[in-house]
């Protein structure tokens, strides 16, 4: 059970998220804005049971030395034994959630479910649904919860308690491209401390550089491109492949930002195809006002025999209406030859698109986050989230679940600083997470040396390819 204090805010309000849910809520928000933060309490805390030692001290022979010196001789040295596993009988893990207890209308938040105090709510049920999974696994965790309030003060001071003096690792705080200062801080302090942070939520390469002890969950946008491109090769000819551009002649800044988009998607195209001299793909670009006013977008692409593969590598939500309308048009003037679409995570998530669409233009959509509804674990998760909390999980909460299991698990398995000995992919509920070191940002095949010198940080490389087919999104890797 979660240590927590005892009294509870008084809610009331949207009765779709249930009351356990709510609960859980008001004992997070009031842990963080007091002194006491949450935590599970194990038996790690309990003091480990005193072996007897029966051995008796050996007797042995006097040796005389003969002292060389090290220039004739060189000392032997393990260059590894910076890199032993650091494993412990318990782990203290810290957790930063943006739950902005500090606003007055945090209790409506919390129960708005389209409110970011919600979001991270259910991230922290998820998580907690793992401490009870990582404790029946023996593992002993002691979690901490601080509310960052996206505030990088509010995170400088917390990062200044005791708590922190003994912290195996951390997880966030949550960063965006607008709120950013407090993830770099922390990055900053585990860097110095020699602590692993877990950033699950944003993907930059500005946060930190030379810094092994960060782990970036969210593949980077290079990598989306390299799994879209490498699954279309897979799948298509060179000459059935089209890259999807924009022409917005008023805008000069998102031409150029356009422009070298495409540049840069003809690059892993050719390191894809290990020839730099490999011919381009081909590149269809589409005018902004013609999506509005035009007869017909794609002219004479769409009439032309043969399959085609379009990739569309937009991805904020500033893009969303573009893409909508680049598919919308897409959809109405293709013609009876088959046409396929890699879309970026946005058009998952876009309430604007339709589920005819994504079946017409067979839409293939690169994301790193993906459940699949008929896996025994993810029923069962379900099943076990809903008795608990009386809500269906969202993928806010699949992901808490994972973050928290995959940290649990590490600790177990390769105890502090688990990043340096992570192998292989490990899938979780909603997420893989295939570990890997990034160098010189990006060049993950040079060498590394005992020191990573040269290591930026570590970032997950695992995306899949998903489709619609029938009622349901299925994997196409």
């Amino acid at each position: 059970m979660i240590s927590v204090p005892s009294h509870l805010l008084q809610l009331s309000g949207n009765k779709s998220i249930s009351v356990a849910l709510l609960l859980i809520a008001s004992v997070v928000i009031l842990s963080c804005s007091s002194a006491k933060a949450v935590y599970r309490p194990s038996i790690a805390d309990k003091p480990a049971a005193q072996k007897e030692d029966d051995t008796k001290p050996m007797t042995i022979d006097t040796v005389e030395w003969e002292v060389v010196s090290e220039e004739e001789v060189p000392p032997i040295t393990n260059e590894e034994s910076d890199m032993a596993m650091d494993k412990r009988g318990s782990y203290s893990v810290a957790m930063f959630l943006p739950l902005e207890s500090n606003k007055p209308d945090i209790q409506s938040l919390i129960i708005n479910e389209n409110s970011a105090a919600n979001r991270f709510i259910s991230f922290y049920a998820g998580a907690v649904m793992a401490m009870d999974d990582l404790e029946r696994d023996g593992v002993n965790l002691r979690v901490d919860v601080y509310d960052s309030q996206r505030s990088v003060d509010k995170v400088r001071n917390d990062l200044k308690t005791d708590v922190f003096r003994n912290v195996d690792a951390i997880i966030g705080p949550y960063g965006s491209s607008r709120n950013k200062a407090g993830l770099q801080e922390v990055a900053k302090f585990a860097k110095e401390n020699k602590i692993t942070v877990v950033s699950p939520w944003y993907a930059s390469k500005s946060i930190t550089e030379e810094n092994p002890y960060f782990i970036q969950l969210r593949p980077n946008l290079d990598d989306h491109y390299r799994k879209m491109i490498a699954h279309a090769k897979a799948n298509f000819s060179d000459d059935e492949i089209i890259l999807l551009g924009r022409d917005k002649s008023s805008d000069p800044r998102r031409q150029r930002a356009d422009k070298s988009r495409i540049q840069n998607l003809q690059k892993i195209h050719k390191e894809i195809e290990d020839n730099e001299y490999a011919a381009d793909l081909k590149v269809y670009t589409i005018n902004t006002d013609s999506l509005q006013y035009a007869e017909i977008v794609y002219d004479s692409m769409l009439y032309e025999t043969g399959r085609k593969a379009f990739i569309i590598p937009y991805y904020s939500s500033a893009d969303e209406s573009f893409v909508y309308n680049c598919l919308r048009r897409m959809n109405g003037e293709k013609g009876l030859d088959p046409v396929h679409v890699y879309t970026m995570p946005m058009a998952y998530e876009s309430d604007k698109i339709e589920f005819n669409m994504y079946r017409n233009l067979s839409m293939k959509i690169c994301r790193s986050k993906f459940v699949d509804k008929t896996e025994a674990e993810v029923l069962e998760f379900e099943r076990n989230y809903f008795n608990r909390y009386g809500a269906i999980p969202s993928d806010d909460a699949y992901q808490g679940y994972d973050v928290m299991k995959f940290v649990g698990d590490s600790l177990e398995e390769y105890g502090r600083n688990f990043q340096f000995f992570l192998e292989g992919s490990r899938q979780y509920l909603q997420s893989s997470f295939d570990i890997q070191p990034l160098v010189n940002q990006g060049k993950t095949d040079q060498m590394i040396d005992d020191r990573m010198t040269e290591l930026d940080y570590f970032v997950n490389k695992h995306l899949d390819i998903i489709e619609f087919t029938d009622t349901t999104f299925e994997r196409r890797d």
